[in-house]
């Protein structure tokens, strides 16, 4: 029998056991110490088995030059024995609402969405829609980077062009 799952908000809350417990979830993915460092400041939202992490979003805050705007650039890691349960899914799709109240919280950060770069195979089959909907996130396709990877893009509803 799984173990409840249950989330925790990490973004900018220096959260010791968090930040831990997604070390010992990166190591456990092969990342090397050097790339889990970087990460851990932007560790987002964090899912737990007990008190096993078994999935992550970290966020980057950077500009998007195709749409000149600020935004966060997620990462969903989960475990191998978690994926296929939409914990992806719900991962990201909280994150969104997590950055979107963040920013605002915090006007000056100027963020306006939350983008992310198609890299797992599973998706394949939805990268054929521009548009997603799913889950009320509205992540749309804005583009492709130079490796051919989709580049995908949801608007907080505060956003505002310049």
């Amino acid at each position: 029998m799984m173990a409840e799952i249950r989330y925790s908000i990490a973004w900018q809350r220096n959260d010791s056991r968090a930040i831990a417990g997604a070390k010992v979830f990166w190591r456990n993915l092969g990342l090397d110490a050097e790339t889990i460092e970087k990460r851990v400041p932007e560790l987002c939202n964090v899912a737990w088995s007990g008190d096993k992490v078994i999935g992550v979003t970290t966020v980057k805050l950077d500009e998007i030059l195709r749409v000149k705007c600020r935004t966060g650039f997620l990462r969903c890691a989960v475990a191998p024995e978690y994926r296929k349960h939409y914990l992806a899914t719900f991962l990201t799709r909280d994150s969104l609402t997590i950055l979107e109240y963040w920013s605002l919280d915090n006007p000056q950060a100027r963020l306006q969405g939350l983008a992310f770069i198609i890299e797992a195979a599973e998706l394949g089959s939805k990268a054929v829609f521009p548009m997603w909907a799913d889950w009320n996130t509205h992540y749309n396709l804005i583009g492709y980077t130079p490796s051919d990877d989709q580049i995908r893009l949801a608007w907080f509803r505060h956003a505002r062009l310049a």
